[in-house]
């Protein structure tokens, strides 16, 4: 193992097999250990398990006298069984004097298989304690000759038995030596090993890499990344989601090296500086306490990354990594991905800085800055951003999403809520092909989304929201009855305060109805206890969904309404919640009357729909809650303070709306165009070609090694030839530049391949339709 929370163990795996084509019965697997702690022969042992009200599988050893002896310091080492044949455990454990250490088989077979009979072994010798097969380590120190229990030089067998073993039969045997500065390091370590061996001896693993895009324009790289599989990466052993940060790298030779070297205090290089690093905004930051790993600065997540200290034509290599945060209870240190060694790999990238070429133009896209939504009213924001001209295709997009709310899973024991953000889906409307479906909306990041065919889609979620609430529509005398989304005022700063809870892009209409089969019977449940009660409630009012208010859709059934259920002691309910039951009257069913209980404890009302996304088939359920308290007095008429005034209740065919933000939705999708570049000749000024550097001396910034040498011709058009000549008129060479890029480097040859002489060179810029120009350039050795 490479990691340093491995490097105190050494596993032994085995697999044990009948070949000698006969059924062998009785048969007992075992290991001998003589562990020399330090010189002195004065040491203790210990049988226990590393996991509590498990069977003992750690067999341990530490010195019992640390101050005499040549060896300082000491730590503690122990024998661990990992697998034992036919998952029978550890069966036989014996300790004994090095100087009756056994030394034919018919000693070791009567220790192993705890043969008391036998006449090869002196018993007391190798048996300690009632029972006979597993000896009492209380017992070890009373061995120590010198009567002052110090202990003694140990040597210990375990074994596992017995069992049979048909001819070809396997059994898998395996254990561990584990060892520690102190008894806790030990045991920490021995339960590292333990759970690794449950998973194929996996250790705990950094995050992911992230897929990493490159993209060149003139002396600048723009990096983008996927994070999605590092940000939401587990951890083999631990199955937690530790992700930490990013590390961004770069190489100039090919990935030899990658900036900066770190060393070790002997010079050893253990890694290199990041030229940037980006973290969560968390309380996990500076070194790791483990391995002093930087762990960031709480930055804030990034998916991007701008490099403007890069040179046109320099060939760049770039690697982002994921890091974990490590563990400080377990002592593990954080875990980095690799940084790669090609850029096959995901997280790497080949990047040539480069100018776009002389006549290249593109298009913006139209109202690309916040695109208009089609199929109904959108609050949130849409907009595209290029991030690579030139693979603009001139394509049409369509953007669609997938909705938010609280999606219905099915468990093997009852149904649960799980809440599910909105998400997107990227069509290219001209292939005909699906290019991102259910990615996830812009966080807060602002760069989480992948570049794809040059530009990338930001889907800007607003916050949901009720932007409008209130009675629209009263028969009688001034309503009173009031409905909030919050919480209400007194207690604004209790800790029991309810947030807004608000999952929802609709439209609603509540219409109060007495009439004998009038109102809804919603769905009920017990707020404290969060249980659904086993019946429905009928409450006076009719519950609508109106984003169509020429069809509204009726979500009575599907609403709820929260109240609190009698409680075991009936004293306690009626000094904190309200009456069982709801009902609009001032200071009825739907009122608590406790103070302060009632400002944190009231009915809640939650119209709620089923909707099915079109999209996914997911089934969701969008809503908000409506906190109500039925006061007796109108008390909320004078910024809250009360009066005498009676409450006036809701009359027949009274209205209150509640209006929302409007989100991103299945209903809502955005289209747009892109152009494809173009080339304009007319704008193509071959004057502006240039060599770089001129003169050429000894070697150029670009080069990556002393036997290369490269000059570079720039602002060039997309497709030219570059015809060299001495002075004299000899032709040199001739290159054919065809890349669509705006440089071309020549590598000091001629058509023969044999390096040119200095001195002085001309040059001649012939571009396809006929246009030319010649310049000068220097060479000197």
């Amino acid at each position: 193992f490479s990691r340093s929370y491995a490097r105190n163990f050494i596993i032994f795996d085995f697999e044990i097999i009948n070949t000698s084509g006969n059924q062998l019965d009785s048969v007992y697997v075992g290991y001998m250990a003589d562990f020399k702690v330090d010189f002195d022969a004065h040491d203790h042992i210990r049988f226990t398990s590393i996991k509590p009200n498990k069977p003992r599988d750690l067999v341990y050893l530490w010195d019992a006298d640390p101050n005499e002896g040549i060896w300082d310091i000491t730590g503690y080492i122990g024998f661990l069984s990992l697998f034992s044949p036919n998952n029978k455990g550890i069966t036989d454990f014996h300790y004994f004097d090095n100087i009756y250490e056994p030394s034919t088989n018919h000693q070791l077979w009567e220790i192993m298989s705890s043969d008391t009979s036998g006449s090869h072994i002196t018993v007391s010798n190798y048996f300690h304690g009632d029972n006979y097969r597993i000896d009492d380590d209380a017992l070890a120190d009373d061995m120590d000759p010198s009567g002052q229990k110090l202990g003694t030089d140990f040597v210990f067998i375990v074994s596992t038995g017995s069992i049979s073993l048909a001819p070809n039969d396997t059994v898998h045997s395996a254990f561990a030596i584990v060892l520690g500065a102190t008894q806790d390091e030990m045991l920490a370590n021995a339960e590292m090993v333990k759970d690794m061996s449950q998973q194929n001896y996996l250790g705990p693993n950094a995050p992911k890499p992230p897929v990493l895009q490159g993209f060149a324009s003139n002396k600048k790289v723009t990096l983008t990344w996927d994070g999605q599989l590092s940000e939401t990466s587990r951890d083999l052993l631990s199955g937690k989601m530790d992700f930490e940060g990013y590390r961004i790298y770069r190489s100039d030779d090919f990935g030899l090296t990658w900036g900066n070297p770190i060393t070790d205090e002997r010079g050893n290089l253990i890694g290199y500086v990041p030229i940037a690093q980006y973290d969560l905004n968390n309380n996990i930051s500076g070194k790791d306490p483990n391995s002093n790993f930087y762990l960031g600065s709480n930055t804030g997540l990034k998916h991007s990354f701008v490099d403007s200290t890069v040179n046109n034509g320099v060939n760049y290599w770039y690697s982002v990594t994921a890091y974990d945060r490590g563990d400080v209870t377990t002592s593990l240190p954080a875990l980095e991905s690799s940084r790669g060694i090609n850029p096959s790999e995901p997280n790497v990238v080949e990047v040539i800085p480069s100018g776009n070429a002389q006549g290249f133009n593109f298009t913006q896209i139209e109202n690309g800055d916040s695109l208009a939504p089609i199929g109904g009213p959108c609050d949130s924001r849409l907009s595209i951003r290029i991030i690579d001209p030139t693979s603009l295709n001139g394509h049409r997009y369509r953007v669609t999403f997938n909705d938010a709310g609280m999606i219905l899973t099915a468990s093997e024991e009852a149904e649960a809520d799980t809440t599910m953000e909105t998400t997107f889906n990227l069509i290219d409307l001209t292939a005909r092909d699906t290019l991102l479906l259910n990615h996830p909306l812009l966080n807060e990041s602002g760069d989480n989304v992948p570049v794809i065919n040059g530009l990338q889609i930001l889907a800007r979620e607003t916050k949901p929201a009720v932007t409008e609430i209130g009675w629209t529509l009263v028969h009688g005398d001034t309503c009173t009855y009031s409905w909030r989304v919050t919480n209400f005022d007194s207690f604004a700063s209790h800790p029991w305060r309810e947030p807004p809870e608000t999952y929802s892009w609709d439209d609603y209409r509540l219409t109060v109805d007495y009439s004998l089969n009038g109102g809804s019977n919603v769905q009920w449940y017990d707020v404290y206890s969060g249980e659904d009660q086993d019946t429905s409630l009928s409450i006076p009012l009719k519950i609508e969904v109106i984003n169509d208010p020429q069809n509204p859709i009726d979500i009575g059934s599907t609403s709820w309404l929260g109240d609190y259920e009698i409680h075991s002691d009936p004293d306690w309910h009626k000094s904190h919640y309200s009456p069982i039951g709801w009902d609009l009257e001032p200071g009825g069913a739907g009122y608590n009357p406790n103070y302060p209980w009632g400002y944190l404890w009231p009915d809640v009302l939650l119209p709620e729909r089923l909707i099915t996304d079109p999209n996914t088939g997911l089934q969701r359920k969008v809503g908000f809650k409506l906190f109500t308290q039925n006061f007796p007095t109108d008390y909320l008429s004078q910024g809250g303070l009360p009066i005498t005034r009676p409450a006036v209740k809701p009359q027949q065919g009274d209205q209150f709306i509640i209006r929302t933000k409007k989100l991103f939705r299945s209903n809502i999708y955005f289209e747009f165009e892109t152009t494809s570049p173009t080339y304009r000749k007319e704008s193509v000024d071959l004057s502006k070609v240039k060599v770089v550097p001129n003169p050429y001396i000894v070697r150029a910034g670009w080069e990556q090694s002393e036997f290369e040498g490269r000059l570079q011709f720039t602002n060039l058009p997309p497709r030219c030839n570059i015809s060299i000549y001495t002075t004299a008129g000899d032709h040199v060479v001739t290159l054919n530049h065809n890349n669509g890029l705006n440089y071309e480097f020549w590598n000091l040859q001629n058509e023969n391949s044999v390096n040119v002489a200095y001195g002085l060179y001309v040059f001649m810029v012939k571009s396809p339709d006929g246009n030319k120009n010649t310049g000068k350039f220097v060479i000197i050795r």
